[in-house]
Parts: structure tokens; sequence; C-alpha cells
């Protein structure tokens, strides 16, 4: 019988923790994938619930055909969603048990010092922990989903995950500016768009 263990590198880790420490007091989360419970690859998302983001994250039926379609592409397993309980502990609750997922992958916010990410192994509503090894970077290949090429230097990156982080954060706080650009004349504009019906 094989042990069950999920396994997830340092930098998958990071981004997933420092995804949510960053939109607390709301919840946030995204998809997690990989080959043989290792998680290789993380697709962070939007929290589209209607209601209070602070008490429920939620996703939509695009974000999850979205994301199968993301782990298929790169040939690696759907493993399910992650989500964030920001004041709470990371045991999953009777709304996440409802979900009918086999895997919960859930991050416990209520001590803020040491952030607890656990994984459940779901039958019903009978749930068994599943322990999470977090594995160094060492020998980890970052690859550029745009190209598919290896990254020559994770620092772009890193720097592009920081950008994506702030134009989120601005579209939170609605701190997003656009700049003002001229009106066109619609009889010498050569580009063929019009607004005029």
């Amino acid at each position: 019988m094989t042990e069950k263990k999920f396994q997830i590198y340092q930098r998958q880790y990071d981004i997933i923790i420092q995804q949510a420490v960053d939109n607390l007091p709301h919840e946030c989360g995204g998809f997690v994938g990989g080959k043989d419970k290792l998680i290789t690859a993380i697709m962070p998302t939007f929290n589209r619930h209607i209601g209070d983001t602070r008490e429920s994250f939620g996703i939509t039926s695009e974000d999850i055909m979205r994301a199968h379609e993301f782990f298929a592409k790169h040939k690696l397993k759907f493993f399910g969603i992650y989500h964030t309980h920001p004041s709470g502990v990371a045991i999953p609750s009777h709304q996440d048990l409802k979900n009918n997922q086999r895997h919960l992958f859930i991050i416990g916010l209520s001590c803020k010092e040491d952030h607890e990410f656990a994984i459940w192994e779901c039958h019903g509503f009978n749930t068994e922990k599943i322990p999470l090894e977090v594995l160094p970077d060492d020998g980890m290949t970052v690859i550029d989903v745009r190209t598919g090429e290896a990254a020559t230097r994770s620092n772009d990156l890193f720097q592009e995950a920081a950008e994506l982080s702030r134009l989120v954060h601005d579209m939170k706080t609605r701190q997003l500016k656009y700049p003002k650009m001229s009106p066109r004349d619609p009889f010498n504009d050569t580009t063929g768009f019009t607004t005029i019906a």
C-alpha cells in the first residue's frame, strides 16, 4: 500500500501563502495540479463569490474548465481547488464538504505567524488529513507557460508575479488608473474602428 502524501515545491508553496496573505481579510484560492501527488503547477484565480468574500470563496464553471484545460495542455493531472480560511483553521467547513471534491486544499490563517496548509481526502462528509511535504527548489525547472520554454532567470517570473499581485490589489481597491487619451476623429481615423452606429 502506497503512503498517502502530497508534495509541493517551496516556490509554489510560497506563491500560495503570499496570495493568501495579500488578500487578507478576504478568502482567495486557485487550482493545483501535477503528477503522482507532486504539485508542480498552480493557477491562482479571483474570488467570484457575490456576497461577503471574507466568509466565502467562489469560482465559476468557466474557471474550472479553464483550469482543466491548462493542466491538460501541460500534461498534468488536475488535483483540485485550494482556498483560504482567513480567520480560521485549515479544517474543512460544512460548506467545503458539500462541494463533493476528492481533495480539499485549505490554508488556515488564524495564526498570523504560522500559516497552516492542510490537505484533506474526502469520502462524502468523512475526511482524512493527508501529509504535505514541502520540497526544496533544487533541480526544479520553471517553465514560462506563455512560451513553454524553461525560464532562464527566475527573478523575471518573480517580478511578473509581483506585478500581477499589484494589479490584482489595485483592482480590488479600485485604484486602477487608465491613461486619458484624446478622442479620435472618426472621419480621419485610419484604424477602421468606430463607435458610430
